[in-house]
């Protein structure tokens, strides 16, 4: 049966900088973060018109304004930018797979004995769910925290 799920839904800062050196400027944000006990993902894009870095930090929701005041404390014009992300059905999809996996190791491990095709299934399944049970806990972990989205624009006329 289909149980219908609480929506998932991270709440979101987004900010632009530019900045001369995006590297240094990810570096500061790096240790604002630290020092605001919040977990930093990064990325780089090429663009053409330079290098975009993005910096996502997730942060507990009191500590939202003392990131964003480090920020502008970084010397970067901001303007944020609130929003919702809804990771509903990125969970619901996990949540549905892992109860297939959970299945299929059910039924695997009643059966006695398994041949070596049999057995290296149920080790890649209960590795699959393992994995799958990151995941979810992973978007849980992140609906109650605060995503902020800083994309660094390098001009070097800055």
């Amino acid at each position: 049966p289909a149980q219908s799920l609480s929506p998932m839904l991270i709440n979101t800062v987004s900010l632009q900088l530019k900045s001369g050196d995006s590297g240094e400027v990810s570096d500061g944000l790096i240790q604002l973060a630290a020092a605001n006990e919040a977990r930093v993902e990064t990325s780089t894009t090429q663009l053409m018109s330079g290098v975009s870095k993005v910096v996502t930090v997730r942060v507990s929701p009191e500590k939202v304004d003392s990131i964003l005041a480090g920020v502008k404390s970084l010397g970067c014009q901001t303007e944020p930018m609130q929003g919702i992300q809804d990771v509903s059905q990125e969970y619901s999809r996990l949540k549905s797979r892992w109860t297939e996996v959970e299945a299929e190791i059910s039924r695997l491990k009643s059966k006695d004995p398994l041949n070596t095709d049999e057995s290296d299934k149920l080790k890649a399944m209960i590795f699959e769910k393992s994995y799958l049970q990151d995941k979810m806990s992973g978007l849980e972990e992140n609906t109650k925290m605060v995503a902020i989205n800083i994309v660094i624009t390098e001009e070097p006329n800055h």
